[in-house]
């Protein structure tokens, strides 16, 4: 995460949509957690393997590889118990949006919702994870843990012994957030540590032109452009920024979104779902909040946005 200017926001609660949330530089032993190597928080085991297979059911459907189900894919993919459904009956209840496709929050709220009765219970939980043949993860109590962190953090009104689809929002979001976060945390350690000589938790001009870190003819049109706060010098969300946006243009799009993660990537595949919610989360959230209409590129506020969701959740886990 940042250490320094923050925004954290409630990204869950504008379900206008505000998304996908992605993931990074995660290291996982078969623990019932796993670290923040800065804190003392633990991330709960549970969360993870919901989302392990929430991303195994949509690209399994998401023949197209663009991070959405479309109505052709929705047609042929379907989970047999759905088949017998009116296509477009089945959008309309899933559709929450209105956009005419399914992204990851509402394919998998459906797909585990199988009643369509608008929440999720433990039992559904189970028989969705069985049908995988899953069974080490179908077990009640962790799949109780998952519903008591969803019900406890998700800020739904109904804290009621189920999921609802705001609180799988929540679910995804804080494991997409937390390894962007885990990401922007390498960068630090690594690539910004050794740029930075004198170790003062900032990049001088000498110091990018020394590190190679940076690609460009002109490094000193390089620092203007990455010089957000006009301080002469980069702190760690700057650099980072500066670092993703490849073409210089001030905004990240999805291929360089990729191309940057992919090294700090350890344990997760970066898929279409992955980089479409990580996107979605910020871009429509962000655009939103200074009247815009999302363009599908993150711009450096947004940058923000996405690493501050998970200070914000590691907050909220310190006061529980």
């Amino acid at each position: 995460m940042f250490i320094g200017n923050v925004i954290c926001v409630d990204l869950h609660v504008h379900k206008v949509k505000s998304k996908v949330p992605i993931p990074l530089s995660i290291s996982i032993s078969d623990n019932s957690t796993f670290e923040d190597p800065q804190a003392s928080v633990k991330f709960p085991r549970a969360i993870k393997n919901f989302v392990d297979l929430s991303r195994s059911l949509f690209s399994n459907v998401d023949t197209n590889h663009n991070g959405y189900l479309e109505l052709g894919e929705m047609k042929t993919g379907l989970p047999p118990e759905y088949q017998g459904h009116n296509i477009d009956e089945f959008v309309e209840v899933a559709d929450k949006d209105g956009n005419g496709k399914l992204d990851i929050d509402e394919a998998v709220f459906v797909a585990f919702d199988t009643d369509l009765g608008g929440t999720i219970t433990l039992e559904e939980l189970k028989k969705r994870f069985q049908k995988l043949d899953d069974d080490k993860h179908a077990e009640s109590e962790a799949l109780q843990n998952l519903i008591e962190i969803a019900d406890e953090f998700g800020k739904s009104e109904n804290q009621n012994g189920m999921i609802d689809f705001n609180e799988l929002v929540y679910l995804h979001q804080m494991y997409f957030a937390k390894v962007f976060g885990d990401a922007v945390d390498h960068f630090a350690r690594s690539v910004f540590s050794e740029a930075d000589s004198d170790k003062d938790g900032y990049l001088n001009l000498q110091e990018v032109e020394a590190s190679g870190a940076y690609t460009g003819a002109n490094t000193k049109a390089l620092m203007e452009a990455g010089d957000k706060d006009g301080d002469k010098q980069l702190n760690i969300p700057e650099a980072v920024f500066l670092r993703f946006d490849d073409d210089k243009n001030g905004a990240i799009t999805m291929k360089e979104l990729k191309s940057q993660l992919k090294p700090l990537a350890v344990d997760v595949n970066l898929e279409a779902e992955v980089l479409a919610y990580l996107i979605e989360m910020a871009d429509n959230y962000g655009k939103k909040k200074r009247n815009q209409e999302p363009d599908g590129m993150i711009d450096y506020n947004e940058l923000l946005l996405l690493d501050g969701q998970y200070v914000k959740w590691k907050a909220e886990r310190q006061t529980k």
